[in-house]
């Protein structure tokens, strides 16, 4: 994933969603201030994915420091099947990454910003052009990546079952040959 703005850093005065959420005395989902949703995408040109991962950045006001509070990943292909992630349990489009930090109130801000996408259809169809933009300038050609995110979960449930009985020294040799095997694959073309 590669976030659009590192790329493009000059569209962030033009491009970049912001949202105010004024203080008007009620309790609402969200503190208010200045919510900042910034994008990234997926760049490798063999995947076409078509997701992108949102992070949302928080700002009291114009002069304090971005903190994020919350990440969430969105497709717009509904044909797309990733078994990685159905066997991880995630099904919901859009869901909460759970990589990432989530404030309390990040299913609230990931669902405003999802309504924000399906009413908004200019929204919708530029974040569509970023994604396409931003792999015709920074695409990179591997046919390894698939291959590894099986690998990945299959080894990661193989490593369940067996560190119970397994040594430490012999799981190390198990994770420098996974390593070894992987590095092969993995070198772009």
């Amino acid at each position: 994933m590669l976030g659009y703005y590192d790329v493009f850093p000059e569209k962030q005065s033009t491009d970049l969603r912001t949202v105010f959420v004024a203080d008007d005395g009620t309790e609402d989902s969200f503190p208010p201030g200045i919510y900042l949703f910034t994008e990234y995408y997926c760049n490798v040109l063999s995947c076409d994915c078509q997701r992108l991962l949102v992070k949302c950045l928080y700002l009291l006001d114009k002069k304090s420091i971005p903190e994020e509070v919350a990440s969430f990943n969105f497709t717009w292909n509904e044909n797309l099947e990733l078994p990685q992630l159905e066997l991880l349990g995630v099904v919901d489009n859009p869901f909460l990454d759970p990589l990432h930090y989530q404030a309390s109130y990040a299913a609230e801000l990931m669902e405003f910003w999802h309504d924000m996408y399906c009413k908004d259809v200019p929204y919708a169809n530029r974040l569509k052009s970023h994604y396409e933009e931003l792999r015709t300038k920074t695409g990179v050609r591997t046919e390894n990546v698939v291959f590894f995110l099986n690998d990945f979960v299959d080894s990661a449930a193989r490593r369940t079952e067996s560190s119970v009985s397994e040594s430490p020294v012999d799981r190390n040799r198990r994770y420098k040959a996974l390593r070894k095997s992987h590095s092969k694959r993995s070198k772009y073309k």
